[in-house]
C-alpha cells in the first residue's frame, strides 16, 4: 500500500480536531506533498509543512497554488535534524506516517507548556508476517516511554490493526508488488516471495497513533 494514497488516519484527525485549532500555528513533520497539511488548512490559522524530499515539497507548493489555500507554506528540511524554531513560533506539531526519536526531542524543545504533539506511525506489527521489522516503527511501550523522556504526558496511545486477506496468489502478488524496488533493499521481498508460495494470503498493516502534550 502506498502511504501516498493510504487515506488520513481518522483516529489521527479527531485527536488533532479535539484541540481549539482555529488560532494555532501548526508544523507538519514529513508532510510529503501535503495530505494531511491541507486537510488542516481549513481549521488552523497556519501550517507549515517540512519535508526532506524536494520533489514532494515543490508538489506541494504547486498543489497550494492550484487549490487557493494561502494559510499553508512549505520548507525543504529533514525534521529528524531542523532547528523547529526557524519556523516561527509552533503551538502544534502533527505527523502522518513520519517518525523518528531525534523528531520526538526535537518536537519536545519547539513546543511550549500545554502545547500537543499528536501523530499516527507505524506500529511493530506492521507487516509482521515477512519477518523484518522497519526500522521507522515502535511498540506501545517504546513510545510511550520516548515521549515520557522527551517531556510529555501522555494522553492517547493506541495501536490500530487490521488484516488484510486475499482470495489469490495473483491478487497478492499484485497488491504489493509495486514496493518490490525498496523492499529489496532489505530482505522484506525475499520473504514476501516465500511466503506468497508458501500459501500466505493475509498481512497485517498495524498503526501508532498518539496524543502527548508537552508538561
Amino acid at each position: 500500500m502506498n502511504l501516498h494514497t493510504k487515506p488520513l488516519n481518522r483516529t489521527l484527525l479527531n485527536l488533532i480536531k479535539e484541540e481549539p485549532t482555529e488560532d494555532m500555528r501548526v508544523l507538519d513533520l514529513g508532510c510529503g506533498y501535503g495530505k494531511l497539511t491541507f486537510a488542516l488548512a481549513p481549521v488552523v490559522k497556519y501550517i507549515t509543512g517540512i519535508d526532506r524530499s524536494p520533489e514532494q515539497i515543490k508538489r506541494a507548493e504547486e498543489l497550494a497554488v492550484e487549490r487557493g489555500i494561502d494559510n499553508v507554506e512549505f520548507h525543504v528540511a529533514d525534521a529528524r535534524t531542523t532547528d523547529y524554531s526557524r519556523f516561527g513560533k509552533i503551538d502544534m506539531i502533527v505527523a502522518h506516517f513520519f517518525m523518528s526519536n531525534e523528531a520526538v526531542y526535537n518536537s519536545s524543545r519547539c513546543l511550549g507548556h500545554g502545547n500537543v504533539f499528536a501523530f499516527a506511525c507505524f506500529h511493530e506489527d506492521r507487516l509482521k508476517e515477512l519477518g523484518v521489522k522497519s526500522r521507522f516503527s515502535y511498540s506501545l511501550d517504546g513510545m510511550e516511554d520516548l515521549l515520557k523522556n522527551a517531556g510529555f504526558r501522555v494522553e492517547y496511545l493506541d495501536a490500530e490493526k487490521e488484516v488484510l486477506e486475499f482470495k489469490s496468489k495473483k491478487e497478492f502478488y499484485d497488491y504489493f508488488k509495486g514496493s518490490k524496488a525498496r523492499w529489496e533493499q532489505t530482505s522484506r521481498w525475499k520473504n514476501f516471495m516465500e511466503y506468497l508460495e508458501q500459501g500466505g494470503r493475509k498481512i497485517t498493516y498495524s498503526t501508532l497513533v498518539g496524543k502527548a502534550r508537552k508538561l
